[in-house]
C-alpha cells in the first residue's frame, strides 16, 4: 500500500502544472501567484492579452484594486519576470510556444516590462529565449525590444552560445541576424 502511494505521488509530482482561469480576466491560479508570470509559463499569450486590457481599463477608470495582482514587472524567489518564464512548462509544440512568447513580449513591452532584467544568473530574456529554441522570440527582444545580444551570464556565456550548446540552429540563426557576435569566447 504505501508502495503504491509514494509511486502515485512521484507520478503526480512530475505532471506538468496545469493553470485555471476564471475567465473574466481576473486571473490564472498557478505555481507562481501571479496571474501574468503563470500564463507566461505556459505561454498563454490570449490570457495576458486579457490582463493588460484589464489593467488600462483600471488605469483609465482609476482603480487600483488588482494592480498588486497584475504587475508587468513582477519577478518569482529566483528574480524572473514573465519574459524569462515565457515558455517554460510549453503546452504547444517549440515553433507555436515561441510564437506566443514573441507576442507576450511584443504586449508587455507596450505596457512597460524591463525587457532586459536580469535574474540572479545575470541572464536576460534573450538567455532564456536561445536556451529554449524561441528564434521569433528572440529576434523581437534583440530587434524591436532593443535587448542586447551580447551580455554574458554569470558563466561567461551569451544567448548564442546557449542556442548552440542546446542545438538549436534556427535561433543560431536568428540572433547572428541581429548582430551577435559570433567570436565572443
Amino acid at each position: 500500500m504505501l508502495f503504491r502511494l509514494v509511486s502515485l505521488f512521484i507520478l503526480l509530482s512530475h505532471l506538468p502544472l496545469q493553470l485555471s482561469q476564471s475567465g473574466n480576466g481576473e486571473g490564472v491560479v498557478g505555481r507562481f501567484g501571479d496571474p501574468i508570470l503563470d500564463a507566461a509559463y505556459i505561454a498563454d499569450y490570449k490570457s495576458i492579452q486579457q490582463f493588460l486590457k484589464k489593467l488600462r481599463e483600471e488605469d483609465e477608470e482609476g482603480i487600483v484594486s488588482n494592480k498588486k495582482k497584475m504587475d508587468v514587472n513582477a519577478i518569482d524567489s529566483e528574480n524572473r519576470n514573465a519574459l524569462h518564464l515565457c515558455g517554460l512548462d510549453p503546452q504547444e509544440e517549440r515553433l507555436i510556444v515561441d510564437d506566443s512568447c514573441r507576442r507576450i513580449a511584443m504586449m508587455l513591452k507596450s505596457a512597460g516590462t524591463n525587457l532586459n532584467a536580469k535574474e540572479k544568473n545575470d541572464m536576460n530574456a534573450v538567455h532564456y529565449g536561445a536556451t529554449n529554441g524561441f528564434p521569433t522570440f528572440v529576434s523581437f527582444l534583440c530587434g524591436k525590444g532593443g535587448v542586447p545580444c551580447d551580455e554574458m551570464d554569470t558563466e561567461g556565456r551569451t544567448p548564442l552560445l546557449k542556442a548552440v550548446a542546446h542545438g538549436f540552429n534556427d535561433t543560431f540563426h536568428a540572433l547572428y541576424k541581429v548582430g551577435a557576435n559570433v567570436h565572443i569566447k
